[in-house]
């Protein structure tokens, strides 16, 4: 899904630290334990650097639900003013720190 993203020419994809043994993940944490708790899981959302969205929502069938009883719940946080330059500044040292790969 990650490749078919990144295919489309106004879609960039990063890794920021991604495990050489991606389908191996804990026999990866074996190799290299330094990197076990060297991740990173943040999701913001910037527009025009002027509205941030900021949570934990994720992507996937298995977070939406159609039924009575919701599969997953979760917040978000909606900001504006001096702090959306401040996450975004956050967001490029992750995008291009030596530790993402396209």
């Amino acid at each position: 899904m990650l490749a078919t993203l990144d295919s489309h020419p106004n879609i960039e994809v990063r890794l920021f630290n991604p495990f050489v043994l991606r389908r191996f993940t804990l026999l990866s944490y074996a190799f290299d334990l330094f990197r076990l708790n060297h991740r990173m899981h943040n999701k913001a959302f910037t527009v025009d650097g002027r509205v941030s969205i900021l949570g934990g929502r994720n992507i996937g069938d298995e977070y939406f639900g159609t039924g009575e009883i919701p599969l997953q719940m979760d917040l978000d946080v909606l900001a504006v003013g001096a702090v959306v330059p401040e996450i975004s500044a956050d967001f490029d040292r992750y995008w291009n720190a030596d530790a993402t790969h396209s």
